[in-house]
C-alpha cells in the first residue's frame, strides 16, 4: 500500500511521469520488461476511492485467502495477465497490422489486474468452503459482478486490453484452487533428519 500509494503521489506531483512507469504492448515488446511490475504501482483517479478500495480488498484477501495466495495472486494476476494479453494482441497485429493500433501504444497501468485476481481468489475461497448454500454461492456471483460493474463506472471506456481483467480473475481462480503457485508453502522438517 506504501509503494502504490506513494507512487500514485509522485506521478500525481509530476516526479515520476507515465512514460516511465507505465507498460503498453509496444513498449514491452521493444524488451522494457521492467515496465511489467512498475505498471502495477499506480491507482487511477479517483485516486482516494480506488487506493481506499484497493487497501480494503488486499485486507480481505489476507484475511479469507492467506499471504501466499496475497501475493502470488498479485504478482500473478497482474503480469501473467498483462503478457497473454499483450500476446494475443500481438498475434492478432501479425495477420492485421492495423487492428488495436490506438491501444498496442496507449499507457497501460493500474493494480486492477491484481485487484481483479485477489477478487478471483476470494470469490473462490469462499466458493469452497464447507458452509456453502445456494444462497451464499448466488452472493457470491452477485458480489463479483457487482464488483466488475463499479469499477466499470469508475473507467468508462474499455478497449482491448481491458480483457486483461477477465484473465486475472481466472488467474486467481487458478491460484486459489492450488493449480498456480509461486509461493509455495515451506516444507516442514522431518525432526530424525540431522
Amino acid at each position: 500500500m506504501i509503494v502504490v500509494g506513494g507512487t500514485t503521489v509522485a506521478k500525481s506531483a509530476g516526479a515520476v511521469s507515465l512514460n516511465q512507469i507505465a507498460a503498453s504492448p509496444h513498449r514491452i515488446g521493444e524488451g522494457k520488461l521492467w515496465l511489467l511490475i512498475t505498471s502495477g504501482l499506480l491507482v487511477e483517479r479517483p485516486i482516494a476511492l480506488s487506493m481506499l478500495s484497493f487497501a480494503g480488498l488486499a485486507v480481505l484477501t489476507l484475511g479469507v485467502c492467506g499471504q501466499r495466495i496475497l501475493w502470488s495472486a498479485a504478482l500473478i494476476g497482474h503480469i501473467a495477465s498483462t503478457l497473454l494479453v499483450y500476446l494475443a494482441v500481438a498475434g492478432y497485429r501479425l495477420s492485421e497490422p492495423d487492428a488495436f493500433q490506438a491501444s498496442f501504444a496507449a499507457p497501460d497501468y493500474g493494480v486492477s489486474a491484481i485487484s481483479a485476481a485477489w477478487l478471483g481468489a476470494v470469490a473462490t475461497v469462499a466458493w469452497r468452503r464447507r458452509t456453502k448454500t445456494p444462497a451464499t454461492k448466488l452472493a457470491i456471483v452477485v458480489t463479483c459482478v457487482a464488483v466488475g460493474l463499479f469499477a466499470w463506472m469508475l473507467r468508462g471506456n474499455l478497449n482491448v486490453l481491458d480483457s486483461e481483467h477477465v484473465v486475472a480473475f481466472a488467474l486467481g481462480i487458478g491460484i486459489a484452487l492450488g493449480g498456480i503457485r509461486i509461493f509455495a508453502p515451506r516444507p516442514e522438517l522431518d525432526p530424525a533428519t540431522p
